[in-house]
């Protein structure tokens, strides 16, 4: 309950990581992925198993996520020893520096410690540790976070307030087996399956599945997804959790530069605080449509009582530019209620392409939008292009009204298509492609009014090159800019050539650093141009990538 209402809460886990800065967050990186976190309807969340610092909790406060902070204990650990000094001493100190946090609704005193072939001392050191909490802090839950209480009807999760459980699979069999073993309201505080990828747009997460074995059981209180950002790491890990070459652990909905994948908008859907949204009628004639808004169920996760929410919409004008043309206040809304019809209108405006509802919390940040066109994207072009022995990469300017692109290439009467892409690029590995052969290449833009004119085509071969790094992410701070990239296993080292004229490199930096690159003393007056490449480790260099400028 909170101020005498159920909640069924989301969140998420973080690493506390930024490949610009390292794990000491900069307050501009806390705010970009508490604000993030907002926007994807989280509120309540075990967020991070070590102590997070004063100005993220600030923040946290600020913005009303509810966090459980944790003694920095993880697995098989000596210290997991009700006579040991050094927890009883973090779990004081955390307790004194944090008790003023409104975000702050319970003190953890462990993770995943509780295994007793690996801590035969668990059970006593939870139960002291708990006792120790509730003394320093009565008003609080304390509790510890286990992945054994699924197994072991006899964990040390008895002497938890709540049952915070992991499950990496069988996450509705965890549930299930905890509950019937210890009776205990249960918050899923990890939740995930294996690794996805570090490229947006293999980036994809089955958390749909994963919930839909979670929701509407009335002891599963609320979830929290392992992670929202991929980080730096060189755990090895089994089948399925192996850290890649670039070491980044890509469990993540954005990457480690925090470019949204295709897993951060279907969690967008999971964890919005309504079943769905959609544009169901829309009178061009009239300028009016109906928004239908479908609440969540009583035990769906999330569900939370709504007061305070809005819908704004926008029209989409000739050009594709968005213009905010209304806001209306939505009635509270409680799970189970039927869904409704919200109608709309746009009367003083004369062109539509296209119309965007956001569906926006008292905060005003947007939980869930939908966007539906009457005509498909502008015409595309092809900015810059890379062959190689193993296939052809185009590289492109998103257009802002496209959802995705796809590239159509051909040679005589063979004709392919790739799979939809929201990167700005798309990589054609394609072995009927012969080397030294001809192919048309034409890029396309897509909405879910339909497909662009084709870009004009370019005519291109496989030849024996190999293809450059991509570049994720550029970043400037202060006189230094970042430069992120994709790391392969057989890269040996990287080379930069930059300038501050186009096309004009007078400086060159050759580094084995994996992923993330610096190059110093930049005078943050002047902009920088700088191309890469990589040299594998036979020697070979690949292409130089496409310009860019910063």
């Amino acid at each position: 309950m909170l101020n005498g209402e159920r909640i069924r809460p989301v969140g998420f886990n973080i690493v506390p990581e930024d490949r610009f800065t390292g794990s000491t967050l900069p307050f501009e990186r806390i705010k970009e992925d508490v604000d993030l976190m907002k926007s994807l309807g989280v509120n309540m969340a075990r967020l991070s198993h070590v102590s997070l610092p004063k100005e993220y909790l600030d923040y946290l406060d600020e913005k009303g996520i509810m966090v459980f902070e944790e003694v920095s204990l993880w697995g098989k650990d000596i210290w997991v020893d009700p006579d040991h000094p050094m927890p009883k001493e973090w779990l004081q100190r955390m307790v004194k520096e944090k008790y003023n946090h409104p975000s702050l609704v319970g003190w953890s005193i462990g993770n995943e410690i509780g295994d007793e072939s690996k801590n035969p001392k668990v059970k006593d050191y939870v139960k002291g540790a708990i006792q120790m909490a509730k003394k320093l802090d009565p008003n609080r839950l304390a509790l510890y976070v286990s992945h054994t209480a699924q197994k072991n009807p006899n964990d040390a999760i008895v002497y938890s307030d709540l049952a915070m459980i992991n499950a990496y699979g069988g996450w509705g069999q965890a549930a299930d087996r905890t509950w019937s073993y210890h009776k205990k309201p249960i918050f899923v505080s990890e939740f995930g399956n294996t690794l996805t990828d570090e490229d947006p747009n293999l980036g994809e997460i089955p958390v749909g599945k994963m919930m839909n074995t979670l929701r509407n059981k009335d002891y599963v209180l609320g979830v929290s997804l392992w992670t929202f950002n991929d980080y730096r790491s060189t755990y090895h890990g089994v089948a399925g959790w192996k850290t890649p070459p670039s070491q980044n652990r890509a469990w993540g909905i954005v990457n480690t530069f925090r470019d949204k994948k295709r897993a951060y908008y279907e969690l967008q859907k999971e964890y919005a605080p309504i079943k769905h949204l959609s544009i169901s009628m829309v009178d061009t004639i009239k300028k009016e449509a109906a928004i239908t808004i479908q609440p969540r169920a009583l035990l769906d996760i999330p569900a939370n009582v709504l007061r305070g929410y809005s819908l704004r919409w926008s029209i989409i004008d000739q050009d594709f530019y968005t213009t905010v043309v209304g806001t209306q206040k939505i009635k509270l809304i409680t799970p189970g209620d039927n869904q409704f019809e919200v109608l709309i209108n746009w009367k003083n405006q004369s062109s539509l392409k296209g119309l965007k509802v956001e569906f926006l919390d008292p905060q005003e940040y947007i939980v869930f939008e939908e966007t539906k066109y009457f005509e498909a994207p502008k015409q595309p072009s092809i900015k810059f292009v890379n062959t190689a022995t193993q296939g052809v990469r185009i590289i492109f300017d998103k257009s802002a009204e496209a959802s995705a692109h796809i590239v159509k290439y051909y040679h005589g009467d063979s004709i392919f298509f790739t799979n939809q892409s929201i990167n700005n690029f798309i990589d054609i590995l394609d072995e009927r492609v012969k080397q030294g052969a001809s192919w048309q290449y034409e890029l396309i833009a897509l909405n879910n009014a339909g497909q662009s004119v084709p870009s004009p085509a370019q005519e291109l071969q496989k030849d024996e090159d190999e293809l450059p790094p991509i570049i994720w992410n550029v970043k400037r701070l202060e006189n230094d800019v970042f430069i992120g990239f994709s790391v392969a296993p057989d890269d040996y080292l990287y080379e930069v050539e930059y300038g501050t004229n186009a096309g004009q490199y007078t400086k060159k930096l050759t580094t084995k650093v994996k992923g993330v690159l610096n190059i110093p003393n930049i005078s943050k007056d002047e902009p920088l141009y700088f191309r890469m490449r990589v040299r594998k480790q036979w020697g070979f260099a690949s292409e130089w990538t496409q310009e860019v400028k910063i």
